[in-house]
């Protein structure tokens, strides 16, 4: 049986992961026909041809703020990182604990760890469950689809991180610089909101947790809205959404104390929010669900991690 620690961060991996119901989720967000055509033909960093130079000029300030004052940029290829979490499933529940992170990208295997030693991972083997006392539970058959979907959601969160922690590798369908701000922001974020600069893309590599016909869906396109400081350039809120979907609910994230980490500038403090049960029209909770605060003295960008370190 799961433990409390465990019950506690697979809160986390669903709310990271933007999992609602799909009544929760906000009307269609229109999709051009020809995105989902130029999906396949995409390259990391490369701007669409169309983009107006406005948009293509904010995009550049923003992908070199994301970066340590004269670093080259290198991707993110692994990476392990320890968050102290605090997690407020509604008003009057909180919960705080410790995770670790290791993730390598392409493959996509990741791997988080509690205090008490119990760890969940997808790897060369599959996945796994290993409990404190170090037994090993492969997660094969129906009585395992939740631990398995658990770990698709940390999977989605690893790739999202990686997304918004290096945006310069992006690959890019559409890219405009006369976005707003999200819609059903609470007070204090709509006014946080309202003094950012925002720009909007559209790309195939965020992902956001849906229903199993959405998941199934080929050519997927998501729409991230940035909300950037217009001194930095560096993200300070973010709204991903899934274009063209009612099967997914968007997530709103707030960055906070940027610190430099093995060449990039990355927030120290991630903020969660997710749309308020059964608000018509959606909006936003005014408490984050998740608070993850990065100890950045712990972890690392160029972690080397090999497929053998995901098996159990």
């Amino acid at each position: 049986m799961k433990t409390t620690q465990t019950a506690l961060v697979l809160a986390l991996l669903t709310s990271f992961s933007g999992l609602a119901s799909a009544q929760d989720a906000p009307p269609p967000l229109p999709i051009d026909g020809a995105d989902q055509a130029k999906e396949s033909s995409l390259k990391p960093g490369v701007l669409p041809k169309d983009t107006s130079p406005a948009a293509k000029a904010l995009w550049e300030q923003l992908t070199k703020a994301t970066l340590v004052d004269g670093t080259p940029r290198q991707p993110v290829k692994s990476f392990r990182l320890q968050f102290d979490v605090r997690l407020q499933p509604d008003e009057r529940t909180t919960n705080q604990l410790h995770v670790t992170y290791s993730f390598l990208a392409g493959v996509n295997y990741v791997r988080f760890a509690l205090e008490s030693g119990r760890e969940a991972l997808r790897g060369p083997d599959g996945d796994f469950s290993v409990t404190g006392e170090g037994e090993k539970v492969r997660l094969v058959g129906r009585e395992w689809n939740s631990d398995r979907r658990q770990i698709d959601d940390a999977a989605r969160i690893s790739k999202n991180f990686v997304a918004l922690t290096d945006p310069g590798r992006l690959r890019i369908a559409r890219l405009s610089s006369t976005a707003k701000a999200p819609k059903g922001l609470p007070v204090k974020l709509a006014e946080r909101a309202a003094g950012l600069t925002w720009i909007e893309v559209v790309s195939p590599d965020f992902h956001l947790h849906g229903s199993a016909r959405v998941n199934n869906k080929k050519n997927r396109l998501f729409r991230a809205l940035l909300g950037l400081n217009s001194k930095t350039h560096r993200i300070e809120l973010a709204e991903l959404s899934e274009v063209g979907s009612t099967g997914t609910a968007p997530i709103l994230i707030g960055f906070e104390k940027y610190k430099p980490m093995d060449g990039f500038q990355i927030p120290q403090n991630l903020l969660f929010y997710e749309l308020a049960p059964g608000s018509m029209p959606p909006v936003f909770r005014k408490t984050p669900t998740s608070d993850l605060y990065l100890l950045n003295d712990r972890g690392t960008l160029r972690a080397n991690l090999e497929p053998a370190d995901f098996r159990p």
